[in-house]
């Protein structure tokens, strides 16, 4: 903290925590390319805090960096997955064993398995009218 300081060392991780949000929201927005911009926005900003730190300019404890990058995870569970509609399937895969049910056995749209649909998690499961489970039984 010789060169910048405790207002200098709170300004470089509010910054990397506003480059993760806006780059979160770009991503939630479905912009064109999103991601892409998404990932720079977030890198230049890190890359600046990580050759402070390398250089021994800035100095953070090990709390204050466990509990920003606890911060910034949480940020990825808030808002509905965006890069794939796996994690629904994977509650449908689990909804359908916990009722004793084999998920390789039916379709999800089987009218065998009709009691288990719900209005959060089964229409947005995906390969519900061709494909029992596709993942492993591993």
């Amino acid at each position: 903290m010789r060169l910048l300081g405790r207002a200098g060392s709170v300004a470089l991780v509010g910054g990397l925590g506003l480059a993760h949000l806006v780059g979160l929201g770009l991503q939630l927005a479905d912009l064109p390319k999103a991601n892409v911009i998404a990932l720079v926005a977030e890198s230049v900003v890190f890359a600046g805090i990580a050759g402070l730190v390398l250089a021994g300019r800035v100095r953070f404890s090990l709390a204050t960096v466990l509990a920003v990058a606890a911060l910034l995870r949480l940020t990825v569970f808030l808002p509905p997955p965006y890069h794939s509609t796996d994690a629904y399937r994977y509650v449908w895969d689990g909804r359908v064993q916990a009722a004793g049910i084999n998920p390789y056995r039916y379709l999800p749209s089987d009218p065998a398995l009709a009691s288990l649909r719900d209005g959060t998690i089964w229409p947005r499961i995906n390969r519900a009218d061709y494909a029992p489970t596709i993942y492993p039984p591993v």
